[in-house]
């Protein structure tokens, strides 16, 4: 059986606004909990997952492991009493300089296998992983839960039993479901910041400035995809299709409006490390139109 929990997102990008080291979003990530003992092994592993979600220094700040750990202690006391709590996340998490804290749950990893009957007939056996993890973001200001919501990932099927090959595949996957969640929660500015490639005088290939803190490509993206193949970088993030709108403001009645008018989509074909490249999949005369007016512009993830 091969279903995994991923969290939908769709996530909307401004194009003017910029992030930088003083306007970034400071995260408190709380040393997880192991539920049982045999998830201790696993449960630093899972929070490091976590933490390289928020890796980008320009868009968030994580606070001292140090700090974090005194928060947990604090936490710990009253994590029966909601109120409590939530007063305990304002008040300490102001303290600590904190705008999210984030909590979670690791349960142990649970390793099982099916047979099944190929069209030859011949008997096939096949290995999985099954994990539960439990992610909880508070809002410091007023305390209250931002988010919460509970994983169960399920590895890829193995042909042996490969703990630290299921473990992986896990890992990835659940890194994969935070990321896009993260996108949702926290929106990015995105921009064309350079024409790569035109004929004409008509953009065929651009640069935008988001790379591997969005998108992921190989090995990262398709946690099924084998070490050997993580070359083929364009696996996962020629999928991701981005509209190109723009934006003007209509006035009536005293009233003023914001009319979006898609223009074109673009592709990403690679990621670069702060960068990706994309294919203009669409509209290349209206995308240099609108930028030789210098008019706002929208980029946003089309819809699945």
């Amino acid at each position: 059986m091969k279903k995994y929990v991923y969290l939908t997102a769709v996530f909307t990008i401004l194009f003017f606004a910029k992030a930088n080291a003083q306007d970034a979003i400071h995260i408190g990530i709380i040393p997880f909990q192991a539920i049982d003992k045999d998830a201790e092994a696993v449960t630093n592993l899972v929070e490091e997952q976590v933490s390289s979600c928020f890796a980008n220094k320009g868009r968030f700040y994580l606070l001292d492991r140090g700090v974090t750990e005194r928060l947990k202690k604090e936490l710990e006391a009253a994590k029966e009493n909601t109120s409590l709590y939530s007063k305990i996340v304002a008040e300490q998490g102001h303290m600590a300089g904190a705008e999210y804290l984030i909590t979670g749950k690791v349960g142990s990893m649970e390793v099982s296998k099916t047979t099944s009957k190929n069209y030859l007939g011949q008997i096939t056996v096949a290995y999985h992983g099954i994990m539960r993890i439990s992610v909880q973001v508070n809002t410091v200001e007023t305390g209250r839960v931002f988010f919460n919501e509970p994983y169960t990932i399920i590895s890829k099927d193995f042909d042996i039993e490969s703990k630290s090959d299921i473990l992986d595949n896990i890992l990835c996957k659940f890194k994969t479901a935070v990321k896009i969640k993260i996108r949702d929660m926290f929106p990015t500015s995105l921009a064309i910041i350079h024409v790569e490639k035109e004929k004409k005088g008509i953009p065929e290939q651009v640069l935008i400035n988001a790379g591997k803190d969005l998108f992921e490509t190989g090995k990262t993206a398709n946690c099924d995809v084998p070490v050997s193949y993580t070359s083929i970088s364009s696996i996962f993030s020629a999928k991701i299709v981005l509209e190109v709108i723009t934006v003007e403001d209509l006035n009536f009645g005293g009233a003023t409006s914001k009319r979006e008018k898609k223009i074109g989509e673009l592709k990403i074909t690679s990621v670069e490390g702060d960068v990706s490249v994309c294919l203009v999949s669409n509209g290349g005369k209206e995308i240099k139109d609108a930028m030789d007016s210098k008019k706002v512009i929208l980029i946003r993830q089309k819809a699945q």
